[in-house]
């Protein structure tokens, strides 16, 4: 805040007019970096300066998106980007069984996949990626204080990855797998999202999106009936969060500070392997037909995005018993 002052000061001394513009973007600059300033910035703004109407709209940080309207972007989804940079893929980690943990945004083709991320049996992190969107796909919101992203994460400059080669590593990871989340409805659906098909209903006829499917196995300790007894009676439905998980069974502290999904991952996999023998019981009796995969083919042409899906052979599932 004192160099913000300073600066403040600095241009005090310059016509009014120019004044007030450079403080509307010391005062921006300020809020993007440190958005539980916001109210520290403008008193700064108003001691130096004379009211302007102009600085409401400075201070709300509306921004324009590609397809011309406009929206306001939250303080948070601003934060500074996330100190680590995307891992692997290694495959040379991965074990027979893998939790995974998917955090989403808000775009103009509805929720799509931020970032995921993949640890092994041991809880080491196989993939951790954020995830870059071609035009004219636009995030509206990160939904920061529930995933943790940043907009800069997502930037391709600052390592996010392309969805589509995102998609094509978690189809070849994941494959004759079993894998654990907690909340597979929500995960599996953006991991699958069409986005080719997203990206025509925006710019032409709509037409209904064909998901990409998976090969693998799943548990989900979201609805184990073992657990339902850590539910929170009028909040959980039956189905504790990860968080009372982590803390009732782990005697662990999650989603104290920034989200994260390979935090969120490791407490996937701790839970599961406490119950393992049991979840495994109860889901794998509910185990229904694999789909086979398709193969994502991923060209970069002009800085864009282009899909080609080809099937592939249909998986042969072997019966358990046999």
């Amino acid at each position: 805040m004192e160099l913000i002052t300073m600066g403040l000061c600095h241009i005090h001394r310059s016509p009014l007019h120019f004044g007030r513009r450079c403080a509307q973007n010391w005062c921006t600059q300020a809020i993007r970096r440190q958005p539980h300033q916001i109210e520290n910035v403008t008193r700064c703004f108003f001691q130096f300066l004379p009211p302007v109407n102009s600085f409401a709209s400075c201070a709300k940080l509306q921004s324009r998106s590609s397809d011309g309207s406009r929206h306001k972007l939250k303080h948070n989804d601003s934060a500074p980007p996330h100190p680590t940079l995307p891992t692997g893929p290694h495959y040379h980690l991965l074990t027979d069984k893998v939790a995974l943990d998917c955090e989403m945004m808000e775009s103009n083709i509805g929720r799509v996949l931020g970032r995921v991320s993949i640890v092994n049996y041991n809880s080491e992190t196989v993939y951790d990626t954020f995830v870059y969107y071609p035009a004219p796909v636009v995030i509206r919101s990160t939904n920061y204080r529930y995933s943790g992203i940043s907009l800069h994460d997502i930037k391709r400059k600052n390592g996010a990855q392309p969805f589509s080669k995102v998609q094509s590593h978690l189809i070849e990871l994941l494959r004759n797998r079993v894998v654990i989340f907690h909340d597979i409805k929500g995960d599996k659906g953006v991991m699958g999202l069409d986005l080719t098909t997203g990206i025509h209903n925006i710019l032409g006829p709509k037409k209904s999106p064909v998901p990409v499917a998976f090969e693998f196995e799943a548990r989900d300790t979201l609805t184990y009936m073992g657990f339902r007894q850590y539910a929170r009676p009028g909040l959980d439905s039956n189905r504790p969060s990860l968080k009372t998980l982590a803390q009732n069974l782990l005697g662990r502290q999650i989603k104290q500070g920034r989200v994260s999904s390979v935090e969120d991952a490791i407490a996937t996999m701790g839970v599961y392997r406490l119950a393992e023998a049991g979840i495994d019981e109860e889901q794998g009796k509910q185990e229904g037909k694999r789909v086979s995969p398709v193969e994502v083919v991923v060209n970069e042409v002009q800085g864009e995005i282009e899909e080609t899906r080809i099937p592939l052979v249909e998986a042969v599932v072997v019966p358990k018993n046999l």
